[in-house]
């Protein structure tokens, strides 16, 4: 009877402490969230003063009350003393697709809250970064806005107040667009000379093209001008415009010879461009620019040019004054001579290449692609900016291939100097022309000429010559031949010309008749030869003239790469697994290679460099 008595008891404080837990837990989570009810309330109340001072402020800009908006800022801190910006990020919150304070006011034209927002900046009871926010609507700085408003006061505040950028800033050109000369003559001396919109226009540009002519004196005192971006310089650009009364001052401000070069390559841009009705200006710059001392120094003559020289007295210049390609020589060499001296290569390129435009719209094909090529050696030879340089081969690279084979059907000569040079371009270590499908595309070129029944045999025999140099480069991760054999293997039947289809099958016969290594491994980690990349092929019909091919010229079935694999062990279809198998006895040298791997001997100081590179085979390593 105690026994249940006991037991009994037990259970009471048992069931009783489990109440008394449970209440514990109620009356804390009620305690917990009528505290966070008041915490809620406390925070909305915050909130909503500070949407009131906010919406205060933006009333007094919108109502144009300078005094009222200087009272209420900086708004009140209701959270932390020591946080200045207290309510900044809500203010982001709550205006952040409208305006902020001072883009607000530089838009409703009210200058008197723009000096109230200006001086709180400066006071530092405002961000002093305010004066670089973008009005996310127009994508305008609140200088920008103010140009395009007019407004002179507006941005004269901006400038000497807000400290406002004007160095990298669109506002000049704004105000351009705005025809306002009084903002752009303020601008200009402040502005960067040298900053191009989007469209590469310069300050200078805009203020010659509206025919702003105090604007144009004041940039020109203002510093040096660049070039723009078709090279023209300041005084190239006044001779252009006819606008005399700057060419005149430009030639007192510079010195004679390098205004007299100016003026040369302002003459150059004309013959370039063909314009007959300015030849007549061409001719009297070029007379301006003769220099006699240059012929005291021996000429370079180059193929690009036709072996031609400039002309250095004005009876040479007379004898080629009705030979419009003999002048356009002459002023290309003038140019080249002026720009290479002034270290301004990106020009010079600029020059060349629009001649090499013209050209080509002429049919000259064979002019184009030698003057290409003299183009590019000037590239390499000359210090140019390594970006630009990139660029720069990326959009030409092509066109050589393009120019070899319209040359080629134009002339019916194969260019074999130009190939050559390109070739050593290719084999000097110049890394810009790392780019595989240009190496492709120049050695199919190459092939294709080879088999063409127009191509004469000494041409023959130097193109033979070119392709076994071009053959091993060894500066790409796989030998061309296993470039070819993986691209043959993917089903490209044709490697595939601005002009014409070159077989695959053909050039890969072609390198393995002119000596390319079948055996030779890829620099990649993997060490994959010729048989192995073409086993991975699932079609017996394209595999097996490869295979039948590489085994006659000595292609190893027993070589390795580092995860030991065989080529046979990477085919997936069965008829190319057997092809892969090895149907006769291996010879005496594999089996020896075999066994110099396999017991770990070190035979690399023991065997000559053959015997080494053909036991390396049979190696992983």
């Amino acid at each position: 009877m105690a026994t249940n008595q006991h037991k009994q008891c037990k259970n009471g404080i048992h069931l009783h402490s489990e109440q008394n837990r449970t209440n514990h837990l109620l009356e804390f989570y009620n305690k917990v969230e009528n505290e966070s009810c008041k915490e809620s309330d406390g925070e909305w109340q915050i909130r909503q003063e500070i949407r009131n001072q906010w919406d205060a402020i933006h009333q007094a800009i919108d109502e144009n009350n300078p005094e009222h908006l200087n009272n209420l800022l900086p708004s009140k801190n209701l959270c932390y003393c020591y946080e200045k910006y207290w309510s900044w990020n809500f203010y982001r919150q709550k205006y952040f697709v409208g305006e902020n304070l001072l883009i607000k006011a530089v838009n409703l034209q009210h200058p008197q809250c723009v000096e109230v927002i200006l001086d709180k900046m400066i006071c530092e009871d405002l961000p002093s970064d305010m004066i670089n926010y973008v009005d996310p609507i127009s994508d305008y700085y609140p200088l920008d806005i103010a140009c395009e408003k007019n407004n002179l006061d507006l941005v004269k505040k901006l400038v000497e107040r807000g400290r406002a950028k004007t160095f990298q800033s669109q506002a000049f050109f704004i105000a351009c667009q705005q025809g306002n000369e009084m903002i752009m003559n303020y601008l200009a001396t402040r502005c960067n000379v040298q900053y191009r919109d989007r469209r590469g226009q310069t300050a200078l540009d805009y203020a010659i093209r509206g025919g702003y002519t105090e604007v144009i004196r004041t940039l020109i005192y203002h510093e040096e001008i660049h070039r723009n971006k078709l090279g023209f310089s300041p005084l190239m650009l006044m001779a252009h415009h006819n606008l005399t009364e700057f060419v005149d001052l430009l030639f007192e401000r510079l010195p004679l010879q390098e205004a007299q070069e100016e003026l040369v390559l302002l003459a150059c841009h004309y013959t370039i461009i063909g314009d007959e009705e300015k030849q007549q200006k061409a001719f009297y710059y070029f007379v301006q620019g003769l220099n006699e001392e240059e012929s005291k120094r021996a000429p370079i003559l180059h193929e690009a040019y036709e072996y031609r020289r400039e002309c250095h007295t004005l009876k040479e210049l007379l004898s080629i004054r009705e030979n419009s390609h003999a002048l356009r020589i002459h002023g290309l060499l003038a140019t080249e001579r002026i720009l290479l001296r002034l270290g301004d290569t990106d020009t010079l390129l600029d020059f060349l290449y629009r001649q090499c435009d013209v050209y080509r719209q002429n049919q000259s094909l064979h002019r184009c692609l030698l003057l290409r090529v003299h183009a590019h050696q000037i590239a390499l030879n000359t210090f140019i900016q390594q970006d630009y340089f990139s660029w720069w081969h990326r959009c030409h690279l092509q066109e050589f291939i393009k120019d070899l084979t319209e040359t080629w059907n134009e002339t019916g000569c194969v260019p074999i100097s130009s190939i050559e040079i390109i070739t050593d371009w290719l084999l000097n270590d110049d890394e810009y022309f790392m780019n595989l499908q240009f190496i492709f595309d120049f050695f199919a070129t190459i092939v294709y000429m080879i088999q063409s029944d127009k191509t004469k045999s000494h041409e023959r025999s130097s193109l033979f010559a070119i392709a076994r140099r071009t053959m091993h480069l060894d500066k790409i991760e796989h030998s061309l031949l296993v470039h070819y054999i993986d691209r043959y293997g993917n089903y490209f039947s044709n490697h595939e010309l601005p002009f014409f289809n070159v077989s695959t099958l053909s050039i890969i016969q072609l390198m393995i008749l002119w000596g390319a290594n079948v055996n030779g491994r890829s620099k990649n980690l993997f060490l994959f030869q010729p048989l192995h990349v073409i086993a991975t092929c699932s079609d017996i019909d394209i595999a097996k003239p490869i295979i039948e091919l590489l085994l006659d010229q000595g292609a190893h079935l027993d070589c390795i790469n580092t995860r030991n694999e065989l080529p046979q062990d990477l085919a997936s279809d069965s008829a190319i697994k057997e092809l892969l198998c090895p149907t006769r006895k291996l010879s005496l040298k594999c089996q020896c290679a075999q066994i110099i791997v396999s017991t770990k001997i070190n035979y690399g100081n023991c065997l000559p460099s053959n015997l080494s590179a053909f036991v390396r085979l049979h190696d992983n390593k």
